[in-house]
């Protein structure tokens, strides 16, 4: 039978088969019809068509990748060197590896064929983790080995890579063999906790030295190494080739807060973000450096006169300690373009907390969003519950204000009344997003949850004002 005319039309069949692309297709755990493995098979079968088909379905399934253990098994020297069971509603995590086997040039063509098609390789959170092979990875050894096989002479064998998310490094990998993968027109780039105890702090330094000039027009990089038992630390080794990503928009620089292992100079850390001062082009900071200790007022003041990040417009901090770790952060980032800003502050007293928000006002000035969670970092107290306002007015200078999210730890040590709020809208008339509600009121009740009653403030004082 003739195959219908309009079947033979590229763009008709692209459009048709672009609903089965990841970022489009309809994920529903509940039906089986919905899932990553039903809409993998589908394109694989339609890939089985013809060659009309094929040259359609192909750059769908391989646009995107849970991890690159498939791309590996293209060879024949690629097999299982390790499994791990990851419980009955998950799907197994297998190690893959290269042999030193050789392998014949036409497996090397079909390689580059199939690497040409990818454009992602990244977990994809939307598809259930009871996918096959969506926990997979690759053992590092196997990069050099295939480096070895293929050789750099052609270039990298994913020319058209997007974004690559690393999830699983290992201290077998050799930080060269890295850039045999990435391609010039990189992105993303994520790498990820490391899961083992061992010597990580040279090895991650070397790869990033290895691998971050490869990838020159690279836009956003997250380097999460925050596992609690991991002793890696912020350094000039890491923070300098990052420096010379003069494209990169979007930075997540996530490093332990282990108190024993990861304290860190305040000298390190301003001199880290000295070191990233090249990067003008920084819109998004995410950070966290380690446990900062140390510091003077003549420490932080003196070495930042010139606004480090002119085009800075979100910051992310994550665990910063209120008094001398807050301001050295605060003062080091400060800028006038800053719009929003997280932060997650431990305080030991009052005037600690107090002295940080004076420092936020004082250094990003045209903040239109704040979101942070206050905890006390201390079993012990130094201070009686006293109203919020007290410890955050010096924010009410801070006009901009549209949006602001303040959450409470397990045990608040600051309550919210009817005398708060009205400071709160006195001081920014034009708010549209207010979340205090898991602070109490002055006078809490035992038969009310503490958030129950924040949340009966917010919306009997002003209804007209949204919550998060």
């Amino acid at each position: 039978m003739a195959t219908h005319h309009a079947l033979n039309n590229g763009d008709i069949l692209y459009c048709i088969l672009s609903v089965f692309n990841s970022d489009r297709f309809d994920y529903r755990s509940d039906e089986p019809r919905h899932s990553e493995r039903a809409r993998r098979e589908a394109l694989a079968h339609c890939a089985l068509v013809c060659k009309t088909f094929r040259d359609i379905a192909l750059p769908v399934l391989w646009a995107r990748l849970h991890n690159l253990a498939p791309f590996f098994r293209l060879l024949s020297t690629c097999t299982i060197v390790g499994e791990t069971s990851l419980g009955s509603r998950m799907s197994a995590e297998h190690i893959y590896a290269l042999g030193s086997s050789s392998v014949s040039q036409e497996e090397i063509e079909r390689l580059r064929y199939y690497g040409a098609l990818i454009r992602i390789v990244a977990w994809n959170h939307k598809a259930a983790p009871d996918t096959p092979g969506y926990y997979d990875y690759i053992d590092g050894s196997s990069l050099k080995q295939l480096r070895l096989v293929v050789g750099d002479a052609q270039g990298p064998l994913l020319p058209n890579l997007d974004t690559l998310s690393w999830a699983r490094l290992t201290l077998t990998m050799d930080p060269a063999s890295l850039s045999v993968l990435m391609s010039p027109d990189l992105k993303t780039l994520r790498m990820n906790s490391v899961f083992d105890k061992g010597e990580w702090q040279p090895l991650i330094e070397r790869l990033l030295l290895a691998s971050l000039p490869t990838a020159p027009n690279l836009e956003h990089l997250h380097l999460d190494y925050g596992a609690y038992y991991s002793e890696l630390r912020l350094s000039s080794e890491i923070t300098y080739p990052i420096s010379k990503l003069r494209s990169l928009r979007s930075l997540t620089l996530l490093f332990p807060t282990h108190q024993t292992w990861n304290e860190i100079r305040s000298n390190t850390v301003l001199d880290a973000l000295q070191q990233l001062a090249p990067l003008r082009n920084l819109e998004r900071l995410e950070f966290r450096p380690g446990h900062i200790v140390g510091g003077s007022t003549a420490s932080t003041s003196s070495s930042h006169h010139d606004v480090l990040f002119p085009n800075l417009h979100r910051l992310k901090l994550h665990v910063v300690s209120c008094g001398s770790s807050s301001r050295i952060l605060f003062e080091a980032l400060r800028t006038p373009s800053l719009r929003s800003l997280e932060a997650t502050l431990e305080y030991h007293t009052n005037t600690a907390a107090e002295e940080a928000f004076t420092t936020m006002a004082r250094c990003f000035p045209n903040l239109q969003s704040l979101g942070t969670s206050m905890s006390h970092d201390d079993d012990t107290w130094d201070d009686w519950p006293s109203p919020l306002t007290e410890v955050i007015s010096p924010l009410f200078t801070v006009r901009s204000i549209e949006r602001l999210v303040i959450l409470a730890g397990l045990r608040p040590q600051f309550t919210v009344g009817d005398a708060d709020l009205d400071a709160i809208y006195a001081a920014w008339p034009h708010l549209r997003v207010l979340d205090l509600a898991t602070f109490p009121p002055p006078m809490p009740s035992y038969e009310v949850e503490w958030e129950d009653i924040g949340m009966f403030f917010l919306v009997f004082s002003r209804p007209g004002v949204q919550t998060d």
